[in-house]
């Protein structure tokens, strides 16, 4: 899936590429310069997936599957509250044996609220409590 996002994201900025070295100024400045700033917005966000992408196969490249810090941390699937969430570098959305999984990065604000939890504990996040219920 990140192969493919990545991929994906190469494309997009090949494309953009292109349509950069094919855009002409016109009589209309105005239409030059937005279809110029709208090719870079462009490019920033692919910019970005890429990056994510690639953090996350970086990421992957460095687990080592088995060794489990029983911990909300890196590499952790974690049953919380009823969800499942895999507390990785990008965010994703997995389906494993039709079981909807989450990817969340320790630096997001879910991340943060539960850093370091282990089974059994309650953290607070926002206006209501996460509970830990396993940690694989």
């Amino acid at each position: 899936m990140l192969t493919d996002r990545l991929l994906r994201a190469l494309g997009e900025l090949e494309a953009l590429e292109q349509a950069a070295a094919g855009e002409t100024r016109s009589s209309a400045g105005d239409k030059y310069e937005t279809g110029r700033e709208m090719i870079g917005q462009a490019r920033a966000m692919q910019e970005r997936i890429r990056a994510d992408a690639q953090a996350g196969l970086d990421w992957l490249d460095g687990r080592n599957p088995s060794t489990a810090s029983g911990a909300f941390a890196w590499g952790s699937l974690v049953l919380a509250s009823g969800s499942w969430y895999l507390v990785c570098p990008c965010p994703v959305e997995l389906h494993v044996l039709g079981i909807p999984i989450q990817g969340v990065s320790l630096a997001s604000p879910f991340g943060q609220a539960c850093k370091g939890a282990r089974e059994g504990e309650t953290r607070g996040f926002r206006d209501r409590s996460v509970e830990i219920l396993r940690i694989l």
